[in-house]
């Protein structure tokens, strides 16, 4: 498999296609591009995201984005003020598409489930363990309140569809239920 040519923790994906960390990751490589269009400085993302407990690796915002996005971002920058935004919602911002990525592909591939995703990011992606992976700590953030961020996100940015809450997110958020919940009524 390509995973075992590239030494990657691989769960290949059905439906979309490529690996399923990659296809996660690239949402977050999208969703900082956002942030930086938005007036976000690159510094203030890197350290809301290592504050998070992300590794540095990961946050290297110029190994996220092609050479040319980066470019054009720095010359719209120097036509207007850089805007700051808050840790708290940079971490909205980047993770709320990713774990809704995360739900769209538990909803394309039946065998996997939200533990393996959390497994692939903890350490394919050297996810904070504290934090459990994007899966668990969706749900401690709460199925609702995701959805209501990548509502108002959405209502920002109505093209971009990685930010339109995914139909298996929005039914644990109208059941009150988690992930772990959907993970457990599949064991029965």
């Amino acid at each position: 498999s390509n995973g075992r040519k590239t030494g990657e923790a691989a769960i290949l994906s059905r439906g979309r296609g490529g690996f399923l960390g990659r296809r996660m990751a690239a949402m977050l490589a999208g969703e900082v591009d956002r942030l930086l269009q938005r007036g976000a400085l690159s510094r203030e993302i890197h350290n809301a995201l290592l504050g998070f407990g992300l590794p540095k690796g990961l946050l290297m915002i110029e190994d996220l984005l092609p050479v040319d996005v980066v470019a054009d971002i720095a010359a719209d920058r120097r036509s207007r003020a850089a805007q700051t935004i808050a840790s708290g919602e940079i971490i909205e911002r980047v993770l709320f598409p990713l774990i809704n990525e995360g739900a769209h592909i538990l909803a394309e591939v039946g065998t996997l489930l939200p533990s393996d995703i959390d497994l692939l990011w903890q350490y394919g992606h050297a996810w904070p363990r504290q934090m459990g992976g994007p899966m668990l700590y969706a749900d401690k953030v709460g199925a609702a309140n995701i959805v209501g961020q990548l509502n108002l996100f959405s209502a920002e940015c109505p093209d971009a569809l990685s930010l339109r809450p995914a139909a298996l997110l929005v039914e644990l958020a109208e059941g009150g239920r988690s992930f772990a919940d959907w993970q457990d009524g599949r064991a029965n």
